[in-house]
């Protein structure tokens, strides 16, 4: 659709290296010297042959009220709740001395990618796929707030759910959403935040990890794929998150499986 052809697996015959970057001086991570993944040997020595260099910068925060790019979702369609209007629900709700739960499934397990998003499955067994469908997987995590955290009455003194659900429009197709939660597409998430959140269930995607570590938040950690299940390991090991691992059932056992990993969460 967009003219667009570039095989992200390209260059991964080393695992760990990935060819585009040799073609850059200097590589920005948004992570810590300390929380960075050691690379193999032989994959530094090519990047030093190249001449690049990492530097670890931490996680890149927006000024208040910036916008920044989101949703992975190739379609058009799917519009937004203000933003101005979610943040002052959780203003008046920390003012009134509630708990905020923060909840998001990042944007490329709720996007539309043919390889890690809302209707495929990630994990390849016998060249074929398994395991759950990031619907299936966001869905088991968005029920397991509604369970812990949901109240209908009264939802003014019940903590205040915020879920940013991304842009498909069955995200939350059959799952009964309380009076107490407020599910919009997508949030400013650093705005958000910087309010004072008490816990907030993640992907575990590496600006979510980054952007709750430099606020002080306890997280959840829902892991998808790629750095996700490291990055929630991390957590895990620094005392500031729990995590629960992505289930792979068989063929015909997804449903089983949703419903163990929703109470599991």
């Amino acid at each position: 659709k967009f003219n667009i052809d570039y095989d992200i697996f390209a260059g991964l015959e080393t695992p760990g290296f990935i060819k585009i970057l040799t073609k850059a001086e200097l590589v920005l991570m948004t992570t810590t010297e300390d929380l960075q993944d050691p690379a193999p040997p032989d994959v530094l020595e090519v990047y030093q042959k190249a001449g690049v260099h990492f530097v670890g910068v931490g996680p890149l925060l927006d000024q208040t009220g910036a916008l920044r790019a989101a949703v992975h979702k190739f379609e058009t369609g799917v519009t937004s709740s203000s933003s101005a209007d979610v943040l002052k629900q959780v203003r008046e709700a920390k003012e009134a001395g509630r708990r905020v739960v923060y909840a998001s499934m990042g944007t490329v397990l709720t996007g539309d990618s043919p390889d890690f998003g809302w209707t495929v499955k990630t994990q390849r067994a016998e060249g074929r796929r398994k395991g759950l469908t990031g619907k299936q997987l966001c869905q088991a995590a968005f029920g397991a707030v509604f369970d812990a955290f949901g109240e209908n009455s009264p939802p003014s003194e019940a903590p205040l759910i915020v879920m940013s659900t991304g842009p498909q429009p069955d995200a939350l197709e059959n799952l009964e959403v309380p009076e107490n939660a407020v599910c919009v597409p997508e949030v400013p998430q650093v705005d958000l935040l910087r309010c004072g959140v008490d816990v907030f269930l993640t992907h575990f995607g590496q600006n979510s990890f980054m952007e709750s570590l430099s606020v002080g938040i306890p997280m959840v950690g829902c892991p998808g794929f790629a750095d996700q299940p490291a990055n929630a390991q991390k957590a895990q090991a620094m005392g500031v998150a729990l995590q629960v691992d992505r289930p792979v059932p068989e063929d015909g056992e997804e449903p089983a499986a949703m419903q163990q990993y929703r109470k599991e969460v």
